[in-house]
C-alpha cells in the first residue's frame, strides 16, 4: 500500500485511484465555470448544516435539520426546543469556523493546543 506522503498512514490502492479520479472530475467543474466560487461557498454550508445536524444528533439533539439551519445560519431561537441543542449548534458551527480558519494558513500545523481551543 502506498504511504501518505508526511504521514505514517497508507492508503489502498483502490482509494487512492478513486480519489484522484474525483480530484480530476472537480478540476474538471472548476475549469469549466460549474463549480464558481457562489456554487462552492453554498455547497460549503449544505455540508456544513448536515455536519452539525448528524454530529450533534448522534449525542442526542433534538433538532432537526431545518431547525439547526435557523439556529445557525439566522441567529433565531426556536421555542418548544431545549436551549442547551440549539448552544451546541452554535458552538459547533464556530468550532467548524475556526478549524477552516486554521487549516486556510498551509504554513503553520494544526497543532493539540488549537483542537482543544475549539
Amino acid at each position: 500500500m502506498p504511504n501518505i506522503e508526511g504521514t505514517p498512514y497508507e492508503v489502498e490502492p483502490a482509494v487512492l485511484d478513486r480519489t484522484r479520479e474525483l480530484s480530476n472530475r472537480v478540476a474538471d467543474l472548476r475549469q469549466s465555470g460549474a463549480l464558481s466560487p457562489d456554487v462552492l461557498g453554498r455547497l460549503r454550508r449544505f455540508f456544513k448544516i448536515k455536519n452539525i445536524y448528524h454530529s450533534n444528533a448522534i449525542e442526542g439533539n433534538v433538532l432537526d435539520v431545518g431547525e439547526t439551519r435557523l439556529v445557525v445560519e439566522q441567529g433565531l431561537t426556536i421555542t418548544g426546543k431545549p436551549l442547551k441543542d440549539q448552544a451546541e449548534a452554535k458552538n459547533l458551527s464556530e468550532a467548524i469556523d475556526f478549524l477552516e480558519e486554521l487549516a486556510r494558513d498551509a504554513t503553520r500545523p494544526i497543532s493539540g493546543t488549537d483542537i482543544r481551543q475549539t
